[in-house]
Order: structure tokens, then C-alpha cells, then sequence
């Protein structure tokens, strides 16, 4: 985790063309996540959440197989967190942290749900937008599912490793009014991170501002003007 700091080292990387996304020609979609007849229900953006954090799932590796100690696995974040608000550390401030999966209620029952890397990028912030239950993002360096088409700042909050010690803190600063209106964009961006809602139409409007990004031309303005109705 500690390479991750190293910004001047990692924009260097970033600028030699070694990554794995390029945002000049590449994009980001969302996993697939499945839908259901209650996930479709139009949510109580005012409803109490008695948990301020859910996580659920493997820590030290897929199916919780690995080194106990940050490791490249989920770029060190889900080790660090279990470390400092895992079980009983993480119940006295009401972050459920746990290394195991739960029911997807849990998830409705809290104000924010992590939305972690894995070995890749993790299915999680799909899953947190099904729920609407908005994303925790945990995952330094790593451009989300249209990133470029969506406000995140809107509906999710950022965490970096640096600041997870003082999760609790940061958490707690999003009052009730906060919570309830970045609940409501979060539904009105679902329908973008599901592949039985609009996530096809994103991926084609994505593609088409890539193609006028590689243009390098007059046309570019237009063919991005013309993009817009892709994702009606």
C-alpha cells in the first residue's frame, strides 16, 4: 500500500503508457449485478440507518485466502480497514465490517456500503447502487464505471488509505439532509450500472465520445454533440 503514496512514481507510470486503462481511448463499465423485484421499488431516501458502514466479504483474498497483511489484494484497503474497524473495534461506532458475506438487508441498513477492489475491479459498486446504499469508493488510482459521464462526487464519497483510521470522523460528517439527497441521485443513476437497465446505452454514448476524442479533428465538438441521444 505504502507504493500508492508514492504519487510522483505512479503519475510517472501512469505517463509511460505501462496502465491498464488509458482514458483517452478506453473505458470503464460497471459488472454485472442482477436485479430483482425489490431492488426495483423506489427507496425511502429519508429512512434511518442504524449502521454507518457495511462491508462484506473475503479480506485477505479471494474466498478469504491469503497473507494476513496488506497485500496487492484490493490495493491493500480491505486489510487496512479490517485492522483498524474489523468486528467488535468497528461495532462501537457502527461500521460492520466483516470478513464474510451478509444479507443483502444489511446493506439497506446502512448509510454507506465499501465499495473495494478485489483481485480486479470488484462488483460492489454496482451492487451499492441496486441497494441504494451509496459507495464508499476504496480504490486508490482506479477510474470508475463511466467516470466520465457521471458525477460521483453526487452520490458516493472517496476514502484513501491514509484517511481510514479516522473513518468514523468523516463518515459522521454527512448530516441527514446530505445523505437523503445523494441517496436520491444514487437512484437516478442506477439504471447506468445496470446491465437490465440503461448500463448498454452508457457503454455505446461512452464509446462514442472515445471515438471523437480520437478524432483529433474539426468534427470532434459535433460528433460529441451527437453523442448525447445514445444514452436517452
Amino acid at each position: 500500500p505504502s507504493y500508492f503514496n508514492k504519487t510522483s512514481q505512479v503519475y510517472g507510470e501512469i505517463a509511460s503508457g505501462q496502465w491498464c486503462h488509458s482514458p483517452h481511448k478506453d473505458i470503464v463499465v460497471p459488472p454485472y449485478v442482477a436485479e430483482d423485484k425489490r431492488s426495483r421499488e423506489t427507496p425511502n431516501y429519508a429512512r434511518d440507518a442504524p449502521l454507518l458502514l457495511v462491508h462484506a466479504g473475503g479480506i485477505w483474498g479471494w474466498h478469504n485466502r491469503g497473507p494476513q497483511r496488506p497485500t496487492g489484494y484490493s490495493l491493500g484497503m480491505r486489510q487496512v480497514l479490517w485492522s483498524q474497524w474489523g468486528g467488535d473495534a468497528g461495532k462501537a461506532h457502527g461500521l460492520l465490517v466483516s470478513n464474510s458475506s451478509i444479507p443483502d438487508a444489511k446493506w439497506s441498513e446502512s448509510r454507506f456500503c465499501l465499495a473495494p477492489a478485489g483481485d480486479g475491479w470488484g462488483i460492489r459498486i454496482g451492487k451499492s447502487a441496486k441497494l441504494n446504499c451509496l459507495p464508499l469508493i476504496a480504490q486508490p488510482y482506479v477510474m470508475q464505471p463511466f467516470e466520465d459521464l457521471l458525477n460521483y462526487d453526487n452520490f458516493s464519497v472517496r476514502v484513501e488509505m491514509a484517511e481510514i483510521e479516522r473513518l468514523p470522523e468523516i463518515l459522521h460528517s454527512f448530516d441527514g439532509q446530505r445523505i437523503a439527497e445523494m441517496r436520491r441521485s444514487l437512484e437516478l443513476v442506477r439504471p447506468a450500472f445496470m446491465w437490465d437497465g440503461l448500463a448498454y446505452n452508457y457503454t455505446i454514448l461512452a464509446l462514442c465520445h472515445r471515438f471523437a476524442q480520437l478524432l483529433h479533428a474539426p468534427q470532434r465538438a459535433e460528433a460529441n454533440a451527437r453523442c448525447g441521444v445514445l444514452a436517452a
